[in-house]
C-alpha cells in the first residue's frame, strides 16, 4: 500500500517499472533509487565493515584476529605438549584433533630445536656404539670430540 505523501513528491518513489507499465508506489530505500522490494542496498552495507563497525559485532571472540590468536596458542600448547610427552613428563594420550601449526610461533620453534637435538643425540649414541668395540677409552673420548665437532660446525 503506497503511502499518503508520495503523490506529493514523487523523488521519494521508487523508479522501477512493474510489468504492468505503472511506477512502483513504495519510497524508495535511503540512498537508492528503487525500494527495498526491488534490490535496493543501502550504502552503509554495500561496503563491508569489519570488526565494532559491523552490524552483527557483539563481543568480539570471533573476529579474524581473535581466531588467529586461539589457533596460535592451541599450536603452543600442542608442541608443548609433544615436548612433554617425548620426555616422558605426560602419556602420550591426547584428547580431540590436534590445532593448526604455526611456525612463527616460540613454542613449535622449539620443538624443531628440540627434535634437531634429539637428531644430534640419538646420532652421536649409534656412533659411540660403533666405534665403542675394541677401543681404548681415550680413543672413544677423541671420538666423541670430533662427533661434537662436526655437529656444531652443521648448526
Amino acid at each position: 500500500m503506497p503511502l499518503p505523501f508520495l503523490p506529493l513528491n514523487p523523488n521519494l518513489q521508487c523508479k522501477q517499472i512493474k510489468k504492468n507499465g505503472e511506477r512502483c508506489k513504495n519510497p524508495k530505500a535511503y540512498g537508492t533509487t528503487v525500494c527495498r522490494y526491488h534490490g535496493a542496498t543501502p550504502p552503509a552495507s554495500r561496503k563491508k565493515s569489519f570488526g565494532k563497525n559491523n552490524g552483527n559485532y557483539r563481543v568480539g571472540d570471533f573476529t579474524q584476529e581473535k581466531m588467529l590468536e586461539r589457533q596460535r596458542w592451541g599450536s603452543n600448547f600442542d608442541a608443548l605438549k609433544k615436548i612433554g610427552v617425548s620426555i616422558g613428563m605426560f602419556d602420550g594420550v591426547g584428547r580431540g584433533r590436534p590445532h593448526t601449526l604455526h611456525p612463527d610461533t616460540e613454542a613449535n620453534q622449539i620443538l624443531m630445536m628440540w627434535n634437531k637435538q634429539q637428531r644430534q643425540k640419538q646420532k652421536i649414541e649409534e656412533e659411540l656404539k660403533k666405534s665403542s668395540k675394541d677401543k681404548t677409552i681415550e680413543e672413544i673420548e677423541q671420538r666423541l670430540i670430533e662427533i661434537l665437532n662436526e655437529v656444531e660446525g652443521n648448526k
